[in-house]
């Protein structure tokens, strides 16, 4: 359970993780928390919501550049 605008982040950590433990028998389910202020189809109306994606998008650089995580593969 995670808020809609870092779910794709914490699902390529997740899978990342997964990857590097084979064999282990692990299932990654997803479920975003409502957010009654703003969602994926209108965040950039809200001050709130340009803040939560824009810090997702710097996050997802850090994640790139320490974990080797590319958002183009989650």
């Amino acid at each position: 359970v995670t808020s809609w605008y870092h779910g794709r982040r914490t699902l390529c950590a997740l899978r990342h993780l997964k990857e590097e433990a084979p064999g282990q028998a692990v299932e990654i389910y997803y479920q975003p928390v409502p957010n009654p202020t703003y969602g994926p189809d209108n965040w950039w109306l809200v001050e709130g919501g340009r803040k939560a994606v824009f810090s997702e998008v710097a996050k997802f650089g850090y994640y790139w550049f320490h974990y080797g995580l590319a958002l183009q593969e989650c």
